[in-house]
């Protein structure tokens, strides 16, 4: 009849919404872009070094619980979010069927996480491969300086490290590997030096 919407028109709830192009161009694309490598306010998901880094179960962790101090919301609904375990799942499943995560022997590739490092060897280490392109004052005129309250409050420690250790080739950072490539303690030990960096005198916050 005239009027009467076809199937596909049909009223949905959210929760049965499993297409994952769907769920990723409304909850993920403004700030991790897509497969085509567009630039984006954070970290491209379609990283191979990234995904060889950090495992579904943690990714599925991340996106479920969000980042408490950064931009990153939890999005599992009995956080506040509004997404499924089923709707993560598809999220996480997608995100990896972009790309094959590279062949990365685990002797070489850094931890995903770290403890603490030192923070005095870190100076060290970002005057030595960081300091170029990001530089120690926010008033040295080089491409972007990463030390000031404006950058490092958005971010936590763990999403420097990851960084660090997977770049951003859409930006042209490269990865810890193309630096010559950085120890495993030269990450813990620049972060640890980073997130000094963040406080400069003030109260310390409760990133992670």
């Amino acid at each position: 009849m005239p009027g009467k919407p076809a199937v596909t028109n049909l009223w949905k709830p959210p929760e049965s919404n499993l297409d994952f192009r769907s769920l990723y161009m409304t909850n993920c694309i403004a700030c991790h872009a897509d497969q085509r490598g567009i630039i984006s306010t954070s970290i491209n998901l379609n990283n191979s070094v990234y995904l060889s880094l950090i495992t579904p179960e943690k990714m599925y962790q991340t996106i479920a619980d969000g980042v408490p101090g950064t931009a990153m919301p939890a999005f599992l609904e009995k956080n506040g979010g509004r997404l499924t375990e089923a709707q993560i799942n598809v999220l996480v499943n997608g995100v990896y069927a972009w790309t094959s995560p590279r062949k990365t022997s685990p002797s070489s590739l850094p931890t995903y996480t770290a403890p603490s490092g030192n923070v005095e060897h870190g100076a060290t280490v970002f005057s030595t491969y960081c300091a170029g392109c990001h530089a120690e004052s926010v008033k040295e005129k080089v491409e972007a300086s990463i030390v000031g309250h404006s950058y490092l409050g958005l971010v936590s420690n763990q999403y420097l490290r990851t960084v660090i250790i997977s770049g951003r080739p859409e930006i042209g950072h490269p990865n810890w590997k193309e630096l010559s490539p950085m120890s495993d303690q030269d990450v813990s030990d620049v972060v640890a030096w980073m997130a000094e960096q963040r406080f400069n005198g003030r109260q310390k916050s409760a990133l992670p």
